[in-house]
């Protein structure tokens, strides 16, 4: 289930691992293992 747009002064400044992989479309271990890599 997606979540609908958001504009981007609405967006929290924040966003979790979760939420930043659904935006980005990607697995959240695929995101986990990116922010390691960096």
């Amino acid at each position: 289930m997606s979540t609908p747009p958001v504009a981007a002064d609405a967006a929290p400044a924040f966003l979790t691992v979760e939420e930043a992989a659904e935006i980005l479309r990607v697995n959240r271990k695929t995101l986990y293992e990116a922010i390691r890599l960096e």
